[in-house]
């Protein structure tokens, strides 16, 4: 067990750290080499604009939850999907038999109401990216989320 724990937080941060524009930027040096400076700007801080291209989105956000096609009378367009999550908490209450230990150190059953809390993990889509036919991004939708 003691070996285990600092290997899955070591496996943990290295997930988390792949998961940077400047980590996909040092992974794929070509790639941003051959955008703009401005675009290279706005893809080290993980902003996209229409205009931009597959290469400089995939940098700039990674690769997308889910992908969509829209097709319409002007052709196919390719839609990729970021999805962002928030937990909530509920307390509920549980009616049951439970086996507990009473004062003399013996097990029983007994019937009880207890009040548990309950995780939820909500999905949202945070933000959508629209590429039309050159490949190019042409609309960019931003979800404003209220809690």
């Amino acid at each position: 067990m003691r070996v285990a724990f600092p290997a899955v937080m070591v496996a943990l941060l290295l997930a988390v750290g792949c998961d940077t524009p400047a980590y996909r930027i040092k992974t794929h040096p070509e790639i941003y080499e051959t955008l703009e400076p401005d675009v290279q700007e706005n893809v080290r801080k993980g902003l996209v604009r229409p205009g931009y291209s597959r290469d400089a989105v995939f940098l700039a956000l990674g690769q997308p939850d889910r992908k969509y096609i829209r097709t319409t009378a002007e052709g196919r367009h390719e839609i990729w999907s970021y999805v962002g999550t928030y937990t909530t908490r509920d307390r509920q209450r549980v009616e049951g038999r439970f086996r507990v230990r009473d004062s003399t150190g013996r097990y029983r059953t007994v019937r009880d109401t207890v009040w548990v809390d309950v995780d939820r993990v909500h999905e949202y889509e945070r933000l959508r990216v629209e590429f039309g036919k050159d490949g190019r991004v042409v609309a960019v939708e931003q979800v404003h989320q209220e809690r």
